[in-house]
């Protein structure tokens, strides 16, 4: 699969192509607006699949999309791409230790 299609936003999304990296943080828009960091991105014949950590309840989640702050419709989770965030690679290592 190499594109999915937003009907009411009128966009297209590559699912081929890699939108955040590991150690970034990404904040979901809706409900109360966790922020996660992804500390896994996997390529599959699908897709891009990224592995979050929840920074603040350490609860895994996942997902095959993640958009641009600057292009918000909706639901969904996105990443600020005007002042991108990181988290070390220890600030990562020690919320894994926490989740597992």
């Amino acid at each position: 699969m190499a594109k999915q299609y937003l009907l009411f936003a009128k966009k297209e999304i590559d699912t081929n192509k890699q939108s955040v990296s590991v150690n970034q943080v990404v904040q979901m828009e809706g409900y109360n607006y966790p922020k996660y960091v992804v500390y896994k991105v996997e390529k599959t014949d699908w897709g891009i699949n990224y592995h979050l950590i929840d920074i603040n309840t350490h609860v895994f989640n996942s997902s095959t999309h993640i958009r641009p702050l600057s292009e918000k419709f909706g639901i969904g989770i996105y990443y600020d791409d005007k002042a991108p965030q990181y988290m070390t690679e220890n600030e990562v290592a020690e919320l894994l230790a926490k989740a597992s």
